[in-house]
C-alpha cells in the first residue's frame, strides 16, 4: 500500500500518474495524524507500506513524525524537499527518513513503487 502526505496538486497528480503506470493507488492524506491512523490500520493487512512525505509540510518535526509512524509499523518512509533547502534534507535523514531532492525523488519513485 502507498500512502502520501503531499498537498501540492501538481506533485499529487504526478505521483498518481506514476502509480497508474504500475496499477497502484496512492492514498492521500491531509495531515500526518490522519496518515498515521490509516497506515496503522493497513499494517494489519500484512502488506508492504510505502509512505511518501513532502518534507516541507511537516515543519521539521521529523523525529516525532518518524517515531509516530515507526512505532506502529515497519514502513518505508521517503521524503522529498526543494533543492534549495539542503538543511531540511539533512535533518530528515538524521531521523531515518529517506530524504532526497524533489527531482531525484521523481526520477526514482517509479522504480520504488513497483515493490508496493
Amino acid at each position: 500500500m502507498i500512502f502520501a502526505l503531499v498537498n501540492d496538486f501538481f506533485f499529487r497528480a504526478k505521483l498518481d500518474g506514476i502509480a497508474r503506470l504500475h496499477n497502484k493507488q496512492i492514498h492521500h492524506f491531509p495531515s500526518i495524524l490522519s496518515l498515521d491512523g490509516h497506515a496503522f490500520a493497513a499494517n494489519g493487512q500484512n502488506s508492504s507500506i510505502l509512505i511518501i512525505i513532502d518534507l516541507t509540510l511537516i515543519n521539521k518535526e521529523f523525529q516525532s513524525t518518524e517515531k509516530m509512524i515507526k512505532n506502529h509499523l515497519s514502513a518505508k518512509i521517503i521524503g522529498f524537499y526543494p533543492h534549495a533547502d539542503l538543511e531540511l534534507g539533512k535533518e530528515a535523514k538524521k531521523t531515518g527518513i529517506e530524504a532526497m531532492p524533489r527531482s531525484v525523488f521523481f526520477n526514482k519513485i517509479s522504480e520504488i513503487m513497483k515493490d508496493y
